[in-house]
């Protein structure tokens, strides 16, 4: 899980893990650096740190795109979990803009805590998602994770991460790239 992966990290640089403000991602797909790709754990914590920190809400725009290039340069072509991974940091990055601070898919719903939507995204939410629910006191937002089109079949990582890329898109106007094309 990442967010071990972050701790990790900071134990391996010397640094207490930060806790406030925090984002709390969890997601339901293999999102990782396998030893296959990097061999060296030295490297490979390395690189989960640059990740982690061009997906932050602080990083300059563009600073994925550079990670990825490094790596690619580096290592050669991302295998899957790899692809996953990137994915996922533009998840982080988008919801570290948009001041969330809980990402998490629980049972058959994703949960997404401190999100403020203005009346127009929740008119646009119930019409689009109609089974989500806002609460705007706590301010938390459920949405239905999405269902596989066959009964017993699971969604795939790429299934699940093209529809919350959607969904980020259609209720935040959040694009994974949206700061990087404005420069």
């Amino acid at each position: 899980d990442l967010r071990m992966i972050g701790e990790a990290v900071d134990e391996f640089k010397g640094e207490a893990p930060d806790t406030h403000a925090e984002l709390r991602l969890e997601l339901p797909v293999d999102a990782r650096i396998p030893d296959e790709y990097i061999a060296s754990e030295r490297l490979r914590l390395e690189a989960y740190q640059k990740l982690s920190s061009a997906a932050s809400a602080a990083a300059k725009p563009g600073q994925i795109d550079l990670v990825i290039e490094e790596l690619h340069d580096r290592y050669g072509a991302a295998p899957e979990q790899v692809q996953t991974l990137i994915t996922v940091s533009r998840i982080r990055r988008m919801a570290s803009l948009h001041g969330m601070n809980e990402v998490v898919a629980m049972g058959k719903v994703l949960r997404i805590a401190q999100v403020t939507l203005p009346d127009s995204k929740q008119v646009r939410l119930q019409r689009m998602y109609p089974q989500a629910k806002y609460q705007d006191a706590a301010p938390i937002l459920t949405v239905p994770l999405p269902q596989a089109s066959r009964p017993g079949q699971t969604v795939s990582d790429g299934e699940f991460l093209e529809w919350l890329l959607g969904f980020f898109r259609a209720i935040f106007d959040a694009t994974p790239d949206a700061a990087e094309q404005e420069e």
